[in-house]
């Protein structure tokens, strides 16, 4: 029975042509006991037994027995339509990839560390860092309220409204909270609350010292750590500002300002949601977690601070895996280097 099951059809045809006969005498063993529980239960197996075995012989007989040539052209539109998938979030990866820099500025005002971790093919954080002019930086980052494509297109369009007025030589207000104001109020009208984008644009100037940013929604959060207290990052104060899409919409969105003062050796750290909940599962602090990052990169170059992020964000997805609730891990540190005042 088991050489012809597996000969005629396959190996699974053959571990039930094992599996049934011997299920079937157990039960039968069973309906023969004085037992009278005993017997009841091998009864009702004996009969689940010979309900499969009616099943399994009526599809026998009166199923469909499909050709060779009426399954393949069914499989061919089925893998056609997942290749082209496929091809599809393949060309969308890239492009995001693309959007984000492909090296991080080096700088002798600055060490910067940054890490985007999708956790699917195409996430929906983002990040970017650029110069604005010598010893100024801008940092733009995104935390995408969902997943996938619509997301990753929501923050191309971010950073195409985005760039040109932040490097344009246009005579405009270029504050954070301008800058942002004026993204948010396009987004607004163009995504449902479900695809919001949480935005962030950071600005450090080594010239004064200064750190100036403004964002919306709760991701992405801006802290700052002190040379000598690295295990204690630090809340910029902050201030909400209320703007209205139109004068006639009822429609608006809140901005949230801040600024800091830095000193030389002190650290500006931004990171997404994805981050944050996981040190929430393990019940841990942002603190705890960036300060040993700043910690482990021991104030030294820019490629040490790089592996120490990466290290923490790599765990993190670890972990993230483990449990099914993975989410993008994104985070960017500055350090300031060099002061120079007056300049």
């Amino acid at each position: 029975i088991v050489l012809l099951a597996f000969l005629s059809f396959d190996l699974l045809a053959a571990i039930v042509a094992v599996a049934t006969p011997t299920f079937f005498s157990f039960a039968l063993g069973m309906a023969t006991q004085p037992a009278a529980s005993i017997r009841q239960g091998g009864l009702i197996s004996v009969s689940l037994v010979a309900l499969f075995f009616a099943v399994q012989l009526y599809f026998f007989f009166k199923g469909k027995i499909y050709g060779e040539e009426e399954v393949r052209p069914v499989y061919a539109r089925f893998l056609a339509e997942r290749l082209s998938m496929q091809a599809e979030v393949s060309a969308a990866r890239q492009a995001q990839q693309r959007l984000m820099p492909a090296k991080l500025p080096r700088s002798k005002y600055f060490s910067i560390a940054a890490r985007c971790l999708p956790a699917f093919e195409v996430g929906g954080d983002f990040y970017d860092v650029f110069e604005l002019e010598p010893g100024k930086i801008g940092l733009l980052i995104a935390e995408g309220g969902g997943r996938g494509l619509g997301s990753a297109l929501s923050i191309a369009f971010a950073k195409g409204f985005l760039m040109p007025k932040i490097l344009g030589n246009n005579q405009a207000d270029d504050s954070p909270t301008e800058v942002i104001r004026g993204l948010q109020s396009r987004l607004t009208t163009l995504l449902d609350e479900e695809s919001a984008v949480g935005l962030a644009y950071v600005v450090i100037d080594a010239g004064d010292g200064r750190l100036r940013y403004a964002r919306t929604g709760a991701f992405p959060v801006v802290m700052a750590a002190k040379k000598n207290e690295t295990n204690k990052l630090l809340k910029p104060e902050e201030t909400e500002i209320r703007f209205s899409v139109r004068a006639d919409s009822g429609k608006g969105f809140t901005v949230t300002e801040g600024s800091y003062d830095l000193g030389e050796g002190d650290s500006v750290v931004i990171y997404t949601d994805g981050l944050a909940k996981d040190w929430q599962r393990e019940k841990k602090s942002p603190d705890a977690e960036l300060a040993d990052v700043l910690k482990t990169s021991g104030g030294k170059d820019a490629d040490s601070l790089q592996k120490s992020l990466n290290d923490s964000i790599n765990k993190c997805s670890k972990r993230a895996r483990k449990q099914g609730s993975e989410d993008d891990l994104t985070a960017v540190i500055v350090r300031v280097d060099k002061i120079e005042e007056g300049e």
